[in-house]
């Protein structure tokens, strides 16, 4: 009985987290701060309200 409850909790979890679609941007106008700099790497920012990533 117990592992039957930890299974299905687990399932619920997975099943949850799966569920939430991400919206990612591309912003290719940051590209000129990095070839400035001469760095490679990412920013990413997170709008909660629109539930948007920035990269």
């Amino acid at each position: 009985m117990k592992k039957t409850i930890i299974i299905l909790t687990l399932a619920v979890f997975e099943l949850t987290s799966c569920a939430q679609k991400q919206t990612t941007e591309i912003r290719e106008d940051f590209k000129k701060y990095y070839d400035e700099f001469n760095v490679e790497g990412s920013f990413v920012l997170y709008d909660q309200r629109q539930r948007l990533l920035f990269c």
